[in-house]
């Protein structure tokens, strides 16, 4: 319960500056008192964490005026996020450039962690959502 486990801690502790659960699982759906960035990475093809009742929900559930990204990776399994290769690539490049912008403040990577929806990244990514831009 990795990915669900960072979604309480970031609900409990708001001296944490970032969250990116990968692959949610939690038996609560609900998160509305997250103050946080976080990127979600959920995983399409989900059968452990089925994004319907895990990723998805808890997404919509943190207040829009947290900053949110929601990416979920085309065709993959419960592990697409266990590398940063996962999604071709795509994961590590999201994950990387989500904490640097907000763990470092370089809005240099606004293009980056606002542009999933670019031609580049579709074939891969098959979902996006997001309070972009930030």
């Amino acid at each position: 319960m990795g990915g669900g486990g960072t979604l309480i801690s970031a609900q409990a502790d708001p001296a944490i500056r970032a969250a990116v659960p990968l692959a949610p699982w939690n038996g609560s759906p609900t998160f509305s008192g997250i103050t946080v960035p976080t990127l979600f990475i959920a995983c399409q093809n989900d059968g452990i964490a089925p994004v319907t009742n895990h990723a998805s929900p808890m997404y919509n559930s943190i207040p829009a005026s947290t900053h949110k990204s929601y990416l979920s990776i085309a065709g993959a399994d419960h592990f697409c996020a266990n590398a940063a290769s996962g999604g071709s690539g795509q994961v590590g490049k999201f994950v990387v450039a989500f904490f640097k912008r907000f763990l470092d403040g370089d809005t240099r990577y606004d293009p980056w962690v606002c542009g999933a929806s670019k031609p580049a990244v579709t074939s891969v990514i098959n979902e996006v959502r997001s309070t972009c831009p930030f």
